[in-house]
């Protein structure tokens, strides 16, 4: 079977508009024995992960490479298509190429000339131990002409160097960190090779390729290629992808604060305590990377923030009080949650009748209609208007309600009724009917028709005209955007137009135009037209819905629209596909989208669609049938700016139920130590339901840990609450200051909560939610918030000091290390794992310093291993514990010893071995880099290894990962047991899932452990 060559390109990364699927094509490339290879090659972007895959079948693939992009181009070979001439026997055999027994390891470097008189080059890579930024100083010197080759590829023995080149000087560490044997190594070779890495560059002879592996074997087999891409690559962790921090370097645009180098392997170039993530933003959107949903594409831009989880509250509405309009769909939600429909509005279990305006014959009432309603409460709808007595003479005029239960109020431009009135349609009411739509401003804007009645005598003669009264005729005078006042007063109007429709805040309008032929008759295909107030440009589409954004106006089509949303911004309507399936958004970015063909209506937040079983949760115990509202029928129909959401779902052809939504947000409050009140990492996990990959392992809810015994825990719910739709919370076994239950009316409310005494410990409460009162309360049928209640323990840690001897030399004294006290431990941990799994520490700081051999095994040993870094050293530190040591929980170890590497050799900053509960870090290197935040941010993270488990949640391998609660589509960084160095000390998270490990830990080996 011949071979067939076929390149497939898959994107990895979390970006979702941005394509970087690299360019590619084929290229025959002669090998060093001049025999021919068939390769593609592809252009690799800087800071872009490019994996390469072979497959046979299109089912299992092989990773065959992997590429850190530079700007260079990458070879792949792909077979052979002419062999290389057979050898001449009369000639002696050439001497085959420098071959190595290992595999070519590749490695991505940052060079800088070191700031200062002393000299050197300062290098900083990704660790090919462990993944972390690492930064060193060398010795060596750059040629001055490296300044004309910001990017170079350069390949030597085991290495494939890929080197990044910023111009600028840097400066250099004060000392450098120890290094495992994978980086060692690398670096070793990088320094024997920077003569001839300088020679080359100086010659201007930089090599743009790696060369080309042998052709692959078994020639005529079926065989696949495929690249995969990963844009989410950010080696210094700062929340700034690297691609983008070298596009705004290469660029010189997308810096907000002075002073920021987009420096990939630096978290924080100017050293502000600020990760540079949240200073550059590289799709000049205004939205800094950190915040930035897709970092690649500036129409999406709301800031990432905690995402909310939804109670869904049914509409029941009597009968007796809606009988003419029941069939009928409800036409839109305000911010306040109520309701309305073409009669009369629902709100918090409670339908509201208009108040129809009066007849005037012999009393008889006409039924009003309503159109619209405002964030406000003021209603706008048609109702009918007697000119005289004769039942003939009567206008179908515009109405509004300043209540719901407030008389209405005709719209009219002076003292007489007759001489100028708003006639009774809305705009040329395009699309309006049972449409939630904006047909009238939160400003109490809309536009109409302006009419008059004028009266004439009947008859042609004067006796008729004596004798046979009068006739009265209504004219149209204009189409008007009116302004309803906001106390007394009459309403105010400007000339307006026929097709502008819709209005939102702040002015902001909407509908549509046309072309007019030589007669001024409209001609051809309807277009947007957007007024803001002045005209911006047609639109290919009538605007479903628009909206001013941050960052421009956003205007989406109608479903039947093949367009992509359009957003307006530096003087242009761009394309917006974030937002192709939505139909309305909230203020902060949350999008509803359509449902249909067989799918559950979607909600967008922080640029990700998520499907309406997420959003709602439901408890189920596995065996229950599907719950009514996780079903494809469900549409939305409307959001407000707030978040309400209003939804219907069919439940037989032409019948639909519907249901308010009610978005909650919960942040945990905590008092630390230091006086400070903190949000993050205070016991409410709303982390988890930010992950790409729901199942089992993922916490669909918002989690609040209950405490028990004596701690109370300040819970801020946040939602679109107000004093006409109360929130009832209630919970078994959870108190509310001293109540069962409290209800909450407002936007942002205080709730302070605990775990009855007694309740188990680890158990686990749903909230149940209901609005209304009495007969009139209805239960939410999500349950969006759940509470885990964790009794208060306390942990026994115990800390020693450990000073290295080898030989007749000993490291520095224990006492010159940058060490916290015993004081700042205990806070330090008890601030982090308070607020999270109610636990404290006693922790005791022993003062004799432990002294370990390095090179003698008479002492006891401990029961860790902390191997050497020097070939063929691998011995184990040696140190004698205490014969009455102090009781513990867990034994922590600082150990003083700057040329060891750590934790088998991998340089890690400390090590856990779970089973023994003890722990140890590598205290002089926090002591030369001068950061007692990090030892303590250290010293916390290991412990959070006991507690909860070995790995880290961002670990890329294995796959799947180990480590306690992964979250994939997470910002890891916030977290405590991430892996990466965090050097402000500012990742304190723990989740829900690791709340779950902690209590297990807890109860085993507090709770249950025998006293020593």
């Amino acid at each position: 079977m011949k071979p067939v060559f076929t390149v497939l390109f898959a994107l990895a990364s979390v970006t979702i508009a941005r394509d970087f699927r690299p360019k590619a094509y084929f290229e025959d490339i002669p090998a060093l024995d001049t025999s021919v290879l068939q390769c593609y090659v592809f252009k690799t972007l800087p800071g872009i992960g490019y994996q390469v895959q072979v497959s046979n079948d299109l089912v299992s693939w092989s990773d065959i490479d992997e590429v850190y992009g530079l700007g260079h181009e990458y070879v792949v070979t792909m077979r052979e298509t002419a062999p290389a001439p057979p050898e001449d026997p009369g000639s002696p055999p050439p001497s085959p190429p420098p071959t190595t027994s290992n595999p070519i390891k590749s490695a991505s470097i940052r060079m800088q000339p070191a700031s200062g008189t002393g000299g050197g080059t300062v290098i900083a890579w990704p660790s090919l131990d462990h993944g972390g930024p690492v930064i060193v100083k060398i010795a060596g010197s750059l040629d001055e002409n490296w300044a004309s080759v910001p990017l170079y590829v350069n390949g030597s023995g085991d290495y494939q160097f890929l080197v990044w080149h910023p111009s600028e000087s840097v400066e250099p560490p004060a000392t450098n960190p120890p290094l495992g044997p994978e980086d060692a190594a690398m670096l070793g070779a990088l320094e024997a090779n920077l003569p001839a890495m300088n020679a080359e560059v100086a010659a201007s002879a930089a090599r743009s390729r790696n060369a080309p592996h042998p052709a692959p074997s078994d020639p005529d087999s079926l065989r696949f290629w495929r690249i995969k891409v990963d844009a989410g690559i950010d080696t210094d962790m700062d929340r700034s992808p690297d691609w983008a921090e070298f596009e705004i370097g290469s660029r010189g645009t997308g810096i907000l604060i002075s002073g920021v180098q987009p420096d990939p392997f630096s978290a924080d170039s100017n050293d502000d305590g600020t990760p540079d993530g949240f200073q550059l933003d590289a799709d000049l959107d205004g939205t800094a990377d950190g915040n930035d949903p897709d970092v690649g594409n500036n129409t999406s831009f709301y800031p990432i923030g905690p995402l909310p989880r939804y109670a869904l509250f049914p509409i029941t509405i009597s009968g007796s009080l809606f009988p003419e309009f029941a069939h009928k769909l409800p036409l839109q939600i305000n911010d306040k949650g109520r309701v309305l429909y073409q009669n009369g509005t629902w709100s918090a279990g409670v339908f509201t009748p208009l108040i129809a305006p009066p007849g005037g014959i012999q009393g008889s009432q006409q039924l009003a209609r309503a159109y619209g309603i405002n964030d406000n409460n003021v209603i706008l709808g048609t109702g009918t208007y007697h000119i005289s007595a004769d039942p003939e003479h009567h206008a179908n005029m515009l109405y509004y309600w300043n209540t719901p239960v407030a008389s209405p109020i005709p719209i009219k431009s002076g003292s007489d009724i007759k001489a100028g009135y708003a006639g009774g349609s809305i705009g040329n009411t395009y699309d309006i009917a049972f449409t939630p739509r904006s047909v009238l401003s939160n400003e109490g804007r809309f536009t109409s028709m302006t009419k008059e009645w004028s009266q004439t005598q009947r008859g042609n003669t004067v006796a008729q005209q004596s004798t046979g009264g009068t006739n009265w005729y209504e004219n149209t005078l204009r189409f008007s955007t009116w302004t309803l006042p906001t106390g007394n007063g009459l309403p105010t109007e400007v000339e307006g137009s026929k097709h502008i429709s819709f209005h939102a805040d702040p002015e902001l309008s909407w509908g549509y135009t046309t072309d007019l032929d030589e007669n001024g008759n409209e001609t051809g295909p309807l277009k947007g037209k957007v007024l803001t107030p002045a005209a911006l440009p047609d639109l290919p589409f009538v605007p479903y819905n628009a909206f001013s954004t941050p960052n421009g106006i956003l205007a989406l089509p109608p479903s039947h629209s093949e367009e992509a949303p359009k957003l307006y911004t530096e003087g242009t309507w761009q394309n917006a596909p974030h937002y192709k399936p939505a139909v309305d958004i909230s203020a902060d970015g949350i999008a509803i989208g359509r449902g249909g063909d067989g799918n559950a209506s979607p909600l967008m937040a922080n640029g990700k669609w998520h499907d309406i079983e997420r959003m709602l949760p439901i408890p189920s115990d596995g065996f229950e049938p599907t719950p009514p509202w996780h079903s494809s029928s469900v549409t939305f129909l409307d959001i407000t700016p707030g978040g309400w959401i209003l939804g219907q779902r069919e439940t037989s052809p032409a019948i639909h139920e519907h249901a308010v939504m009610l978005p909650i947000r919960a942040e945990g409050y905590y008092t630390r130590s230091d006086g400070l009140s903190v949000i993050e990492a205070a016991g409410v996990d709303d982390f988890s339901i930010g992950s790409d990959a729901p199942g089992v392992g993922i916490q669909d809810r918002v989690w609040i840990m209950a405490p028990q015994g004596g701690f109370n825990k300040i819970v801020k719910f946040k939602s679109p609450l107000n004093n006409d739709t109360p929130l009832k919370l209630t919970a078994p076994n959870i108190l509310f200051g001293s109540q069962e239950s409290i209800s909450i009316n407002s936007a942002v409310n205080s709730v302070t909560l605990r775990g009855e005494e007694g309740a188990l410990s680890g158990g686990e409460r749903l909230l149940t939610l209901s609005m209304g009162s009495g007969d009139n309360e209805i239960l939410s049928v999500s349950k969006p918030i759940g509470l885990k209640i964790m009794k208060g323990r306390t942990v026994n840690v115990t800390v020693y000091k450990v000073t290295k001897l080898y030989g007749s030399n000993a490291e520095e004294p224990i006492d010159q290390i940058m060490m916290p006290t015993q004081e700042e431990i205990t806070d330090y941990l008890k601030d982090t794992f308070r607020p999270q799994i109610n636990t404290v520490f006693n922790v005791n700081l022993v003062d004799e310093p432990l002294k370990a051999r390095w090179d003698d095994d008479t002492d006891a040993k401990l029961d860790i291993n902390i191997t050497s870094n020097i070939p063929g050293e691998e011995e184990a530190i040696i140190a004698k514990i205490p014969e009455n040591p102090a009781p513990y929980d867990i034994r922590f170890f600082i150990v003083a010893n700057p040329g060891a590497a750590l934790g088998d050799g991998l340089g890690a900053y400390g090590l856990t071995d779970r089973a023994k509960a003890t722990c140890w870090v590598h205290g002089s290197w926090f002591a030369k880099n001068k950061s007692k935040q990090f030892l303590l941010h250290t010293i916390a993270h290991e412990i959070g290894h006991v507690l909860v488990g070995e790995g880290h949640p961002d670990d890329k391998t294995p796959d799947p990962i180990t480590g306690p609660a992964p979250l994939p589509g997470t910002k890891h960084v916030s977290r405590l047991m991430c892996s990466g160095p965090n050097t402000d000390g500012s990742s304190h998270l723990l989740v829900k899932g690791e709340w779950d490990k902690a209590e297990t830990w807890l109860k085993a080996e507090i709770d249950d452990k025998e006293p020593q």
